[in-house]
């Protein structure tokens, strides 16, 4: 063979090695004592369906309330306290701007983008 440079290089020939008889081992007790395929059936299918029994919960245990729909349940939410600032308006570049709020007797100037 010639490599791209035009100079003969070797290539050594790989012979299949000899074949090697392995005596065969017992399986370990605890091997063959797993469940296999052909000896191993389910005992139940988990996706069937079982409706629940009719039977009543045990003496200790809550029962679960009962909603009546004919009952109506009014929530009452406290109304929102005043804001806090004021929005007086906006100065500057819109690139930049300077937003003004007013509240708790003084004005505090906010300035947005970057520093």
């Amino acid at each position: 063979m010639r490599d791209k440079c035009g100079t003969t290089t070797s290539v050594a020939v790989i012979r299949s090695a000899p074949r090697v008889e392995v005596a065969s081992v017992a399986m370990p007790p605890a091997i063959e004592s797993f469940p296999t395929a052909g000896r191993f059936a389910p005992r139940r299918d988990v996706f069937a369906f079982r409706s629940a029994s009719a039977s009543p919960p045990p003496a200790g245990q809550a029962r679960v309330p009962v909603l009546h729909e004919d009952e109506e349940m009014t929530v009452v939410r406290p109304p929102d306290p005043p804001p806090a600032y004021r929005y007086l308006g906006s100065f500057g570049p819109q690139a930049k701007p300077i937003l003004v709020y007013k509240g708790n007797g003084e004005v505090v100037n906010v300035a947005l983008g970057k520093p």
